[in-house]
């Protein structure tokens, strides 16, 4: 397989890389938690749209520092 995003990754292949069993795989297609396709009988996973999904599911949070903490441990 090459490494272009479009890929097609079949239910192995992802279970692999997201580090997930293949039963957690099947589970998640049928709850449709995850971005899937069927060709004929079988699931195929576009690796873009995995990569999009673990975006939108984990989002960046910023972090925001408190400036009176800072400065209260700095005037001591």
């Amino acid at each position: 397989m090459d490494s272009d995003n479009s890929e097609l990754m079949n239910v192995n292949e992802v279970a692999r890389y997201l580090k997930l069993s293949v039963k957690a795989i099947y589970e998640l297609t049928h709850l449709e938690k995850i971005p899937f396709t069927k060709i004929g009988r079988r699931l195929r996973f576009r690796r873009a749209a995995i990569d999009a999904w673990l975006e939108k599911k984990s989002p960046k949070k910023e972090i925001k520092t408190n400036q009176r903490s800072k400065e209260n441990v700095y005037s001591k």
